[in-house]
């Protein structure tokens, strides 16, 4: 049985995805701003996706069994009191697959509007290898919740909890992040900035017997005028947080002549990073709550983690140390691009027995053969060379502090560069770790993670742990922390990303590099420009490496070097 599982909508949509799930596995993913080059994706529908997954799976829109989408359209703009643009499965298949992209359909098919917290819920348990599991999902919202807790169970979800917009997680950390000077979607600087800052003792949620609830009176009224209550939120946050700590940072551009436009130059003090480091604390506090409460009704101590939320690596790491949870499953496209996988799975189970499997890597996009990437750079002129073992030559050159673009295997599904499309440096100095924030147009304070060989994790963290999506900050072993600068965050805590042999000239650079050093991790963060997408194509890697600083390119067994 062969499904598309699908995000994405032109009014208020974003992160739009499509996946192929083939007898309840997922062959293949991608999301829709590594082919057209505009992050999130933002009010656009998945066709590129969607062209993509049919090729690289070699079948046609008229081989799919069945589509499935990540949100119920329909109670979304009931709930908003707008009319639904469509009103039947053809009318939404016309939108979705217009003739002048996909061949003619010649038939119906048949189309299933998942609800968008399940479809969440979904892609974590069901590619969590857990029989039984507790699932938590936390975001901006659904279509009429912004948290739920579910119990997963034989290939099964119950529903234990939900909890309405008025208390969005995901919409108080953005909110958060706009009133401290960055935009709202850099929750994640928002998250690296709180281990500067110390939380002032005050509180914005309360904690109950069931779960959660806001310490004012704030009723929140659906927006008629959007399908999303973003802004009111926004608004209400703007306002509890100007009353406390007075005007909010604004942020603020300068004029760059080498790049001919303008960009952020927001000035970040020591209150913004005390309000950062509230915003952690609280969410924390109320996700360690949810998961304790509910660990104990669900009868379960494995976990898995959904929604934008779960995508905090440092609330992840408090999690995995609390002792509340046995082993834990984060979707590595817990965003909103994971709703696609999720709704697809759900699907798949409603007609099949899913297997019980365990997703333990996310490099599923788009894949270029090491002939295929010699062909690009011989037609368009490029010296370069191709070497016998990439891994050894790799390894070498971050170990002599060269910063490289490194191009292998299928593009990553979900925002962390996974070893595919990754920009590379030695982790033993400061100075590496400055060097490639500047490559990266990046803030000097911000952290960067480590890749490291999966055997050796415990040198790294006093422990074994399996964490290959990069979504947990645990803490770097005391006497290590001087001998890796470059990757231990001001709190003493790395984001590792753990390395198998799934990925073997991956693991082997890092194998060498252990061989060369000593130090069994490298510095990896996603291979773009601020701005921009995590590059996708040969070309968007070519282009990004000429734009920035960057010492060597390699893609597949080729090597460039600008001198």
């Amino acid at each position: 049985m062969l499904i598309l599982g699908v995000n994405g909508w032109y009014e208020r949509g974003h992160d739009a995805t499509a996946c192929i799930v083939q007898d309840g596995k997922l062959i293949a993913a991608v999301e829709e701003e590594r082919l057209i080059r505009k992050k999130h994706s933002y009010d656009t529908m998945p066709w590129q996706s969607i062209a993509w997954c049919l090729n690289h799976c070699n079948i046609g829109i008229n081989n799919i069994d069945a589509i499935a989408v990540g949100w119920d359209i329909a109670l979304l703009y009931k709930r908003h009191g707008q009319d639904l643009p469509f009103h039947t499965n053809d009318q939404y298949l016309d939108i979705l697959l217009p003739e002048r992209y996909f061949n003619k359909r010649n038939r119906s098919i048949p189309v299933f509007f998942v609800n968008h917290h399940l479809a969440h819920a979904a892609s974590a348990y069901y590619l969590s290898g857990f029989n039984e599991a507790l699932v938590l999902v936390a975001d901006g919202q659904g279509e009429d919740v912004a948290t739920t807790i579910w119990k997963g169970a034989n290939c099964s979800l119950e529903k234990l909890a939900s909890f309405p917009i008025a208390l969005s997680l995901g919409y108080f950390f953005e909110a958060v992040s706009s009133f401290i000077g960055f935009s709202t979607t850099h929750a994640g600087k928002t998250m690296g900035l709180a281990g500067y800052g110390d939380a002032p003792d005050l509180k914005f949620f309360k904690l109950t017997q069931g779960g959660y609830a806001l310490n004012d009176n704030f009723k929140l009224i659906p927006d008629s005028a959007k399908l999303d209550e973003q802004s009111l939120l926004f608004d209400y946050w703007g306002g509890r947080l100007e009353k406390i700590f007075g005007v909010s940072n604004k942020r603020h551009y300068s004029f760059s002549k080498q790049r001919g436009v303008l960009v952020p130059d927001t000035q970040i003090g020591t209150r913004e990073q005390n309000i950062a480091a509230l915003t952690q604390y609280e969410t924390e506090r109320v996700l360690l709550h949810l998961i304790e409460t509910y660990m104990r009704k669900a009868g379960t101590r494995n976990l898995c983690m959904a929604g934008g939320v779960a995508l905090n690596c440092s609330c992840n790491g408090k999690i995995k140390l609390s002792g509340f949870v046995n082993d834990m499953f984060i979707q590595p496209a817990s965003h909103d691009a994971g709703v696609a996988i999720g709704a697809a799975l759900h699907v798949a189970g409603q007609h099949i027995k899913l297997p019980q499997q365990r997703m333990t890597y996310a490099n599923i996009g788009p894949n270029y053969s090491d002939n295929e990437i010699a062909f690009i750079l011989q037609n368009l002129g490029m010296k370069f060379e191709v070497l016998d073992d990439i891994p050894t030559a790799t390894a070498e050159l971050i170990a002599d502090g060269n910063v490289i673009g490194w191009v292998q295997n299928g593009c990553e599904i979900g925002p962390r560069a996974l070893g595919s499309r990754s920009i590379l440096a030695d982790p033993r100095t400061i100075e590496s770790r400055d060097k490639t924030n500047n490559i990266k147009g990046r803030e000097q304070w911000r952290p960067l993670s480590p890749s490291v060989l999966n055997e050796k994790s415990a040198w790294l963290h006093g422990k074994s742990v399996d964490s290959p999506f990069m979504l947990q900050g645990l803490p770097v072993v005391d006497e290590k922390r001087d001998n890796i600068a470059g990757i231990v965050h001001i709190d003493g805590t790395a984001r590792s990303q753990t390395v198998t042999k799934e990925l073997p000239r991956y693991h082997k650079m890092l194998s060498v590099f252990n061989a060369l050093t000593g130090i069994p991790l490298v510095i990896n963060t996603s291979f773009n420009g601020p701005g921009e997408p995590i590059v996708c194509t040969p070309y968007n890697a070519l282009q990004c490496f000429f734009d920035r600083p960057l010492d060597a390119l390699i893609m597949g067994n080729c090597l460039i070097k600008k001198r």
